[in-house]
Formats: structure tokens, C-alpha cells, sequence
């Protein structure tokens, strides 16, 4: 049986000469990507602890763990499901792209372990 890998096309800075990369390396440059841009979304954590109304309406990517294999969702923050006293503990409504239901997260959580990236926040 022949082993296949999965490749990805890659360009140079120019991007030109098309070069191929493993789906595994491509994969681990994309996890690289969305961790960097999470400890940059942890920056606004205290702005959204002070009003937690200010993640509604943001697109967001959510790291969730798959078969011991991070993986990245993307959603739109949809509505304040349940405010707590802790404003860490506040469930969000996420409508998730590749789901068909609205799903319940306590997101500030999630961003202040480095696991939401928040687009879209000045």
C-alpha cells in the first residue's frame, strides 16, 4: 500500500514558483498563525471584562482540542447569552460557520487563555 501525503501550494515572498508543502507543515504554520494572533486578541481582554457587550458582532476564531489535534473554528459572536458577576464566566452565543446551530461558550475565558482570536477590535 503507498503511503499518499497531502500537499499544499506554497509561493515565494514575490509570489511567484509555486513550491509544495505537507498539509502537516501547512497545518502546523496555520496553528502557529492563529496561537500569534490570539496572545494579540489577549490585549484587549480588559477592555472586554470593563463592557462585554463589545465582543457581539465580532468575527472570532476558537481553538477547540479534536482528537488531540487543535483545531480552529471560525464564528460570529451572536448575542450575551448569560452575563455572569464574573465577567470571564459570561456565555456568548456563537454561530460557528461550519455548524448549523448556535453554540454557548464562555469566551473571555477562552481569550484570556489564549484560545479566541477576536477580529475586527480597535
Amino acid at each position: 500500500m503507498t503511503n499518499l501525503i497531502n500537499y499544499d501550494l506554497h509561493y515565494d515572498s514575490q509570489g511567484n514558483f509555486p513550491q509544495l508543502m505537507s498539509m502537516p507543515t501547512h497545518n502546523r504554520i496555520v496553528n502557529d498563525s492563529h496561537k500569534r494572533a490570539a496572545v494579540a486578541s489577549k490585549k484587549n481582554l480588559d477592555a472586554l471584562l470593563a463592557d462585554p457587550g463589545l465582543l457581539v458582532g465580532k468575527r472570532v476564531d476558537h481553538l477547540f482540542r479534536v482528537d488531540k489535534t487543535d483545531k480552529w473554528y471560525s464564528g460570529m459572536v451572536v448575542r450575551i447569552e448569560k452575563e455572569q458577576d464574573d465577567k470571564r464566566k459570561t456565555l456568548y452565543a456563537i454561530d460557528y460557520d461550519l455548524e448549523n446551530e448556535l453554540e454557548i461558550y464562555p469566551l473571555l475565558h477562552d481569550l484570556g487563555k489564549g484560545e479566541l482570536v477576536v477580529y475586527g477590535f480597535l
